[in-house]
C-alpha cells in the first residue's frame, strides 16, 4: 500500500493523467513495499551490463553519441570502475524511493539520474523529458526487454511522463525518500511548491554554465585538429548548448592566439556544415542574446560576429573584458563568447557558483590546479578535457551522489 495515500479518487487522478513509458500503474501501488538494496549489488550490475549491450547493438545507435557513451558508461567494466572508486564506507542501503524530474530539452540525462540511484540501491520513479527524442525511445526499449530478462528488477524502474500538474507533482513527492530534480532555477522553485517528507532528502541542479580555455601555443604543437574540434562539438552542438555543460566561453591562452583561432573555428566549421541544422529562429535568438549582453555591458564589448558559411551556424562575440553578468544572457545554437588572456585571474568574475565545469583544452594540470588553489573560485565543480564535458560522473554538480542517495546504518555492538 502506498505511504500517504489520500482514497481512490486521486489514484484514478494518476491512472488518468500519467503515461507509463515503463513499468505501469500496479507496480507503483507496491513500491511502497519493495525493499532498498546494498550499493551495486551484483545482480543490478548484471542489468546493466545487459542493458548496455543492447544499447550499444540497437540499429543505428551510433547515429546517436550519447547513446553509444551511456551504453559505454554502463557496462559492466565501467561500473566495477565506478563501485571500487566510489566503494562506501559502513553499511549503507538505498534511501527508498527516489523521484527524479529529469530537464526537458536534454534527451539522456534522465537515464544516468536513474542509473545512478540504482547503482546506490533505490526504487525509482522518473519523469521523462517533456520533449520529443529519439533518444528517450531507444532507452526506454532497451529498458523493456532488459526488465523482461531480469523481472526482479521491474519494481524499480518506474519511467512515467506527464503534463504540467502541481497534483502530480505532490503525489510523487509525498511517496519520495529523495527527491532530485534537474532543469535550472525555475523547475526547482516549482517542485518545492510540492512538500515532501521531513527525513527526504531534496538534491537539485540548479541552472549552471560552463566554459572552455584552450592554451593557442600547446594546441598547435600538438596538431590534433579534427580530435579537437570533435570534441568540441559534442560538448556543445550536441545539446545545442542546452546542457549546463556546454562551454559557452572560451578563453584563449598563449602567444598564438590568432592562429590557433583561425584553425580551431575552421575545423569547427566543417562539422557544423555537414551535421547541424539552424532555423531561423535561433539566428534572430542569437542575435538577440549577443545584443542584451551588449546592452547591459555596454563598453568592452565588441559584437563583432566572424561567420563560416550563410547560415549563421558558428557565431563569435569578442570581448575586451570578462563581466560577472556574461553568462547570464541564456544563448545557444552556436553562439560563442571568446577572451584573450595569459593570466587567469582576469576569468574570475564568471567563476561563481554557478560555473560547473572547465573544459580544457591543452591546459597543462598543474595550471588549472595553481589558478584554483590560489584564487579560491566560488565555483568549478569539475576539470575535464575538451569533448568529455557530457560524460556523466557520480560526483556531480560537487555532489558525490552515492553518499547522497544512500542512508548509513550504524552498527556499534
Amino acid at each position: 500500500m502506498l505511504k500517504n495515500f489520500s482514497g481512490e479518487a486521486e489514484c484514478e487522478y494518476i491512472q488518468k493523467k500519467v503515461t507509463f513509458r515503463v513499468g505501469d500503474f500496479d507496480l507503483l501501488t507496491k513500491m511502497d513495499t519493495v525493499p532498498a538494496q546494498i550499493p551495486f549489488a551484483e545482480h543490478v550490475v548484471a542489468f546493466l551490463d545487459s542493458f548496455s549491450k543492447k544499447l550499444l547493438h540497437v540499429k543505428g545507435a551510433n547515429v546517436f553519441p550519447d547513446i553509444v557513451t551511456l551504453g559505454f558508461w554502463c557496462r559492466r567494466a565501467s561500473v566495477e570502475s565506478m563501485k571500487k572508486k566510489y566503494a562506501v564506507e559502513g553499511l549503507r542501503l538505498g534511501r527508498g524511493i527516489a523521484f527524479h524530474i529529469a530537464p526537458s530539452n536534454v534527451a539522456v540525462n534522465f537515464a544516468y539520474s536513474m542509473l545512478a540511484s540504482l547503482f546506490a540501491g533505490n526504487k525509482n520513479i522518473v519523469r521523462l523529458p517533456s520533449k520529443h527524442f529519439d533518444q528517450v525511445d531507444i532507452i526506454v526499449d532497451a529498458l523493456q526487454e532488459t526488465i523482461q530478462e531480469f523481472p526482479n528488477l521491474a519494481p524499480y524502474i518506474l519511467l512515467v511522463q506527464y503534463g504540467r500538474d502541481k497534483k502530480i507533482n505532490d503525489f510523487f513527492s509525498a511517496l519520495c525518500d529523495v527527491r532530485i530534480i534537474w532543469g535550472g532555477d525555475q523547475t526547482v522553485a516549482t517542485l518545492r511548491e510540492s512538500p515532501i517528507g521531513p527525513r527526504t532528502k531534496e538534491i537539485c541542479f540548479a541552472d549552471r554554465y560552463s566554459i572552455c580555455i584552450i592554451d593557442a601555443d600547446r594546441y598547435l604543437e600538438q596538431n590534433q585538429y579534427a580530435e579537437a574540434a570533435n570534441g568540441f562539438y559534442n560538448d556543445t552542438y550536441l545539446n545545442d548548448q542546452n546542457a549546463c555543460t556546454s562551454p559557452k566561453l572560451l578563453v584563449w591562452m598563449g602567444e598564438k592566439v590568432a592562429e590557433a583561432q583561425e584553425i580551431f573555428w575552421g575545423e569547427l566549421s566543417k562539422l557544423v556544415t555537414q551535421k547541424y541544422s539552424l532555423g531561423a529562429v535561433q539566428v534572430i535568438d542569437k542575435l538577440d542574446a549577443a545584443l542584451q549582453y551588449a546592452a547591459v555591458c555596454g563598453e568592452g564589448v565588441n559584437p563583432r560576429y566572424l561567420e563560416y558559411d550563410q547560415e549563421n551556424r558558428i557565431n563569435r562575440v569578442q570581448i575586451d573584458r570578462v563581466e560577472a553578468t556574461l553568462l547570464e544572457v541564456k544563448h545557444n545554437s552556436g553562439l560563442f563568447f571568446e577572451y584573450q588572456t595569459n593570466d587567469l585571474r582576469d576569468i574570475l568574475p564568471v567563476c561563481v557558483t554557478k560555473l560547473q565545469t572547465v573544459a580544457a583544452l591543452n591546459v597543462p594540470k598543474e595550471t588549472m590546479e595553481h589558478f584554483i588553489r590560489e584564487s579560491c573560485p566560488g565555483g568549478i565543480d569539475r576539470v575535464v578535457p575538451v569533448g568529455k564535458t557530457l560524460d556523466f560522473e557520480l560526483d556531480w554538480d560537487g555532489y558525490n551522489l552515492m553518499n547522497e542517495m544512500t542512508r548509513n546504518i550504524s552498527v556499534n555492538i
